[in-house]
């Protein structure tokens, strides 16, 4: 889907401000904002990328991550992201079919133990990673498209997470 021009500059305005305030993401989301749209990249992020790969290409930085900004995870951090990944995948697709089961029910605590009994993990747990993929899902992609799709995908699944009122500190 094209984008109104004027939409699209205000989307490369904010991620221009996104990346200048630190967030490398940023760069990322405005080359696959400007492939998606087939328009040329701003000169902001041709420059960045460019300086990014001159770093990268001279070895003054041995990955092309640390030459974007980002952080290099370890071994353990990478182990324990893909295992947080799988269990909310398992997670949303036990509350796909809890939601099918269970269509008027409430998704409230009984709903999470349930969920979190079927995938081999506490309700808490359950619970955690239900919202945090939810999360993620909905702030994925720029793009109107990408957008609509998760919408379209996980719409009926996403609920806000209740606020908790956390206890000031004594």
């Amino acid at each position: 889907m094209k984008l109104d021009p004027r939409l699209l500059s205000a989307l490369l305005d904010a991620l221009r401000a996104e990346y200048a305030s630190g967030d490398p993401n940023a760069l990322l989301r405005a080359l696959s904002l400007c492939l998606d749209q087939r328009c040329a990249l701003p000169e902001w992020a041709a420059e960045a990328l460019l300086r990014a790969l001159a770093k990268w290409h001279s070895r003054r930085a041995p990955t092309l991550d640390e030459a974007l900004g980002f952080k290099v995870a370890t071994p353990k951090r990478t182990r324990a992201a893909k295992r947080e990944r799988l269990q909310a995948l398992q997670v949303l697709n036990a509350m796909h079919r809890d939601r099918l089961a269970h269509p008027d029910a409430p998704i409230n605590a009984d709903t999470f133990a349930r969920i979190g009994a079927e995938c081999g993990m506490s309700a808490a747990t359950a619970k955690r990673r239900y919202y945090a993929a939810t999360k993620d899902a909905t702030l994925m992609g720029t793009t109107p498209s990408a957008r609509a799709l998760n919408a379209t995908l996980l719409g009926p699944y996403i609920v806000a997470e209740p606020k908790v009122r956390k206890r000031a500190a004594r």
